[in-house]
């Protein structure tokens, strides 16, 4: 089955100046679902690219990690504005691929990210919470 490849991907003429994302990450495919885990992959990057083209996400980025003995083999970096996002990972469709993944994925996870200026104002808070 071919595997679809994509590099990050942006709305038109829209500058990446998310602030907010979520990481899908995983470790491993389970043993016999190997077939479902590519199908879930393809379909994964097929919603993505509607919601950047619906304007619900600024931007999409699979990664595939080389092996190195960790818990985090691969993962997809999805890029947007805070609330957006927020709703999304509410939505069925996001929840019932969320269910796929934890079928045929072993270490999957979402794990909400600080982008953009939001890392500046995160590693402030961070910092003022250092003792003097």
């Amino acid at each position: 089955m071919p595997i679809n490849s994509r590099q990050s991907v942006a709305a038109k003429g829209k500058p990446l100046m998310s602030n907010a994302g979520f990481i899908l990450l995983w470790n491993d495919v389970k043993t016999g679902r190997e077939k479902n885990a590519g199908e879930l992959f393809n379909a994964t990057l097929a919603f993505y690219e509607k919601k950047v083209k619906e304007g619900v996400v600024d931007s999409y980025e699979p990664a595939i990690l080389s092996r190195h003995g960790g818990v985090m083999n691969g993962f997809i970096l999805v890029r947007g504005e805070h609330d957006k996002l927020a709703t999304l990972r509410e939505s069925n469709d996001f929840r019932e691929m969320e269910v796929k993944a934890i079928h045929c994925l072993s270490g999957f996870g979402v794990v909400e990210a600080h982008l953009g200026k939001n890392v500046a104002e995160h590693m402030k808070r961070w910092a003022s919470a250092i003792p003097r």
